[in-house]
C-alpha cells in the first residue's frame, strides 16, 4: 500500500517547463488569492486525486499542461518504484463549487508549494494530493 507521503515526496522537485521557464519547489510561496483548479484522478493499482492550483486570471491551457507534467512525472516514479500500474486521467477543470467540496471532504491532503519562474517573475502554484477512492472521485 503506497501512503499519501510517498505521493508527495515522488513529486517532481524540479523542472524545465519547456520554453516557458522552470518550476521549481518554492519553500517561500506566495499565497494564491484567486485560485483556478485543474485535478487529475490517478487510478489503477491506487486512487488518488492530484489538483494544481494557479491564479484563476493565468492561462489554463498552460497550467493544464504543466499539471500533467507533474502528474506523469509522479505516476512513472511511483511505478518505477513500486511495480504498480497506474493510468492518469486527463485534466478536469474544477468550478469554485467543485474545488470547495474537495477542500472540505475528509479525505487526506497534503500539498507542495512551487513557483513557476518565467520572465524575472515567480508564478506560485501549488499541487495538492488527495487520498480517495473511486467513489470519492466520481461523486467530484
Amino acid at each position: 500500500m503506497i501512503s499519501i507521503e510517498q505521493l508527495l515526496n515522488a513529486l517532481p522537485p524540479n523542472f524545465q517547463f519547456y520554453h516557458l521557464g522552470e518550476v521549481k519547489i518554492n519553500s517561500t510561496p506566495s499565497p494564491i488569492q484567486d485560485p483556478g483548479a485543474i485535478a487529475y484522478r490517478i487510478y489503477g493499482e491506487l486512487s488518488a486525486i492530484l489538483i494544481l492550483l494557479f491564479d484563476r486570471d493565468l492561462d489554463h491551457s498552460i497550467y493544464s499542461e504543466l499539471g500533467n507534467i507533474i502528474v506523469s512525472q509522479l505516476s512513472h516514479r511511483i511505478s518505477t518504484e513500486t511495480g504498480l500500474e497506474l493510468m492518469v486521467s486527463s485534466p478536469q477543470f474544477l468550478n469554485a463549487d467543485q474545488l470547495q467540496r474537495l477542500n472540505q471532504s475528509n479525505c487526506l491532503k497534503l500539498s507542495r508549494s512551487y513557483g513557476h519562474f518565467f520572465q524575472n517573475s515567480v508564478i506560485p502554484l501549488e499541487a495538492v494530493i488527495l487520498a480517495a477512492t473511486l467513489e470519492e472521485i466520481v461523486y467530484v
